[in-house]
């Protein structure tokens, strides 16, 4: 027999406060699964019962059931569609299900009625913007950012994810200014790898040789089987002229990268050891037959990590230039590398 099957089926006020009461016992043992029962059987009683309908989204959120929970939050706000934070909240399920245009729709809904505390809208505007930056639409994203990060500057996280959006805006200078302040406030958190890689991949692009190589050499003190930061490195030393220490690199990478089962990481790894070796192998032949000219390495370097670049340096403007342009852009990066490549090492 069901605990609150003793009640009276008229006095289904007092089994409702025996429910909530075990409900809540469970919750404090973290026995989630029976206060979902207690709940259902509490809107059993009553269907109307709109405090039950919260506390049991909230129990399918800690089993991380979001379908249910969003179930439960709109039946809530059905009852109670005043409820401002309860569209926040939905929102935040919706995003973690990547129902992003209907987490976007909420989170609107919510700014648009205008009478949320700092917190809920700084929430908002933060949750708004994870989802604008997840479709891309990075301008909608960083406004959203800067909002979140005017109305909380304490929120670090906030920074690195617009550190994340400038870079993808190419706003270089900014990404760093964002990716510095985190690194400041924690610098020992293991989880800022990423950080580390993302601000030196900004100075690279910049051409902030020494910056890039002191930032990837972060990420291989914290992480040596990350592989990318030895290609990066390895990219930043071909720059300076330092064969030795981007060969070493890139063989490293090209190992791990094909230890862990990354075969477009181990191409494009040997892909710049072999243009290493190809570019020496040229520039000997050279000294003993006149007949061929050493290939510029940065013309090399230029068609491997910009394919366009490279063949504009080798042939200039002309009909050349646009074939590899649309082969980056529409093909992918590497039939245009192979283009600009073959140009490179082909081209009197």
């Amino acid at each position: 027999m069901n605990d609150a099957d003793k009640f009276d089926s008229s006095d289904y006020q007092q089994a409702v406060k025996y429910l909530y009461r075990r409900a809540e016992l469970n919750l404090q043992q973290q026995n989630y699964q029976a206060a979902i029962e207690h709940y259902t059987r509490i809107l059993q009683i009553n269907p109307n019962e709109s405090q039950a309908y919260w506390a049991r989204c909230l129990a399918w959120l800690e089993l991380g059931n979001y379908q249910e929970g969003i179930k439960d939050c709109t039946q809530y706000l059905k009852l109670r569609p005043d409820f401002i934070q309860g569209y926040i909240a939905r929102a935040g399920m919706f995003k973690d299900i990547r129902n992003l245009q209907r987490a976007i729709e909420d989170c609107s809904y919510a700014l648009s009625m205008g009478s949320l505390d700092g917190h809920w809208t700084q929430t908002a505007y933060s949750c708004r913007a994870d989802c604008y930056g997840l479709l891309n639409n990075y301008q909608a994203a960083l406004q959203d950012y800067n909002q979140s990060i005017r109305l909380a500057p304490e929120e670090i996280e906030n920074y690195q994810k617009r550190g994340f959006i400038h870079e993808e805006l190419e706003n270089y200078h900014e990404a760093i200014e964002d990716l510095t302040k985190v690194l400041r406030h924690n610098s020992e958190d293991s989880e800022l790898v990423h950080c580390y890689h993302l601000r030196a991949q900004c100075h690279q692009a910049l051409g902030n040789r020494e910056e890039a190589i002191r930032d990837f050499t972060e990420v291989i003190r914290r992480d040596p089987t990350y592989y990318r930061a030895y290609i990066g490195r390895g990219g930043a030393y071909v720059f300076l002229n330092d064969r030795e220490s981007a060969a070493s690199d890139l063989e490293t990478a090209a190992r791990l990268s094909q230890a862990q089962g990354d075969t477009e990481g181990y191409q494009n790894a040997m892909n710049m050891i072999n243009l290493l070796g190809i570019r020496q192998s040229s520039s000997d032949s050279s000294i003993t037959d006149n007949k061929q000219s050493p290939v510029p390495l940065f013309h090399v370097v230029a068609a491997i990590l910009f394919p366009p670049l490279g063949v504009f340096l080798t042939v200039g403007l002309g009909i050349h230039f646009w074939i590899n342009l649309v082969l980056t852009l529409c093909f992918t990066w590497i039939p245009g590398m192979i283009h600009a490549l073959w140009l490179v090492y082909n081209h009197d």
